[in-house]
């Protein structure tokens, strides 16, 4: 490295740190973890190889640290744009880390957001979201590099058909980005274009409705391998590692796996023609629509309750609630509602 460029990584780097002491998360919180804390930002702006080794690292080893606390993890393969399939593993609670949104060590959701914004300027920059999405899946191990790479597929859905469809096949990936909804209501989120916040049922239909016959009959596959899983979910007790331990659970989370099959299947779209243009949804199998009535009214307590409690966490409230109490987008959150706040509130 020149004499000239170490001389401006290390003054970007004070930068960085010296704005540590002021940094305010969103909505004007004073906040541990933030893109601006640390190193990471000024390495993946200027060695990206040797920013993504360390956010890799950190990463990883907070979600092992995470695994061993919570006693809990699940696991999901994913690919690269040239075939190459790796393993991912954690804590549900690590996939709202670039988020802000969940519970875990400063250092490790500060480096995923940097990593998220690093990722945003590539983007801008004109680096295919392919060549992004590969970056971010090879830094490390951990389930929050996969919601990184979905969350800049989703925003840039347009460019990521094919790496959206092998995101798609995977029924864990949904429930997860569920629960990433879920704590996003909580306000205390970063904000992103309403593209970006989108979830997946969203995206999968805009999918749909703008694919050709090709694409579709790829959609349609993608459709018959989840209703593979929801059979296979259907047939047993219990997902492996003790994710679901309650009854209702195993219940509801094959017919969920069924309206994310339904969504992706061309075969069940409706467009209906207004006056402000048209309205293109999806119809759900009658069984599996009224298997999930029953949700309904647990999703709409949780949707008034969130903002709530989020107000009420600005007056300096602690609230903790039993997990068992809450349902997310029609999901059980695996995550109690404490837990998506750091430890220490704000006084």
């Amino acid at each position: 490295m020149s004499t000239s460029h170490s001389a401006r990584c290390s003054a970007r780097a004070t930068s960085a740190f010296a704005t540590t002491a002021n940094a305010v998360g969103p909505r004007g919180v004073n906040t541990l973890a933030s893109q601006s804390h640390g190193a990471f930002a000024v390495l993946l702006d200027t060695q990206p190889d040797l920013g993504l080794r360390l956010v890799g690292a950190v990463v990883d080893a907070a979600t092992a640290g995470r695994t061993e606390l919570e006693g809990t993890y699940w696991t999901m393969t994913a690919s690269t744009s040239d075939g190459e399939s790796r393993t991912y593993v954690g804590p549900p609670t690590v996939w709202c880390w670039y988020r802000g949104t969940t519970v875990g060590p400063y250092p490790a959701i500060s480096s995923l957001l940097a990593l998220r914004e690093w990722v945003v300027g590539q983007v801008k920059r004109g680096v295919p979201i392919a060549d992004v999405c590969d970056r971010v899946l090879r830094a490390g191990t951990s389930l929050a590099f996969v919601a990184i790479a979905l969350s800049v597929c989703v925003e840039h859905s347009d460019a990521a058909q094919l790496q959206l469809e092998g995101f798609l096949a995977d029924p864990s990936l949904w429930r997860l980005d569920h629960l990433r909804q879920g704590h996003d209501l909580s306000g205390f989120a970063p904000q992103l274009p309403d593209r970006a916040r989108r979830s997946v049922d969203d995206v999968a239909l805009e999918l749909v409705a703008r694919a050709d016959d090709a694409a579709r009959a790829r959609l349609k596959g993608v459709s018959r391998q989840l209703l593979a899983a929801a059979d296979t979910a259907a047939s047993q007790c219990a997902p492996n590692h003790g994710d679901f331990e309650e009854e209702e659970d195993q219940r509801t989370f094959p017919l969920l796996i069924r309206k994310w099959a339904a969504l992706l299947d061309s075969e069940n779209l409706r467009q209906e023609t207004r006056a402000t243009g048209v309205m293109i949804t999806s119809e759900v199998p009658h069984e599996v629509r009224s298997g999930l009535d029953a949700l309904s009214q647990d999703l709409r307590t949780a949707n008034e309750m969130l903002p709530i409690i989020a107000r009420g966490w600005d007056r300096g409230m602690t609230l903790r609630l039993r997990q068992s109490r809450w349902r997310t987008c029609g999901i059980a959150s695996s995550c109690s509602m404490d837990s998506m706040m750091p430890r220490h509130p704000p006084s």
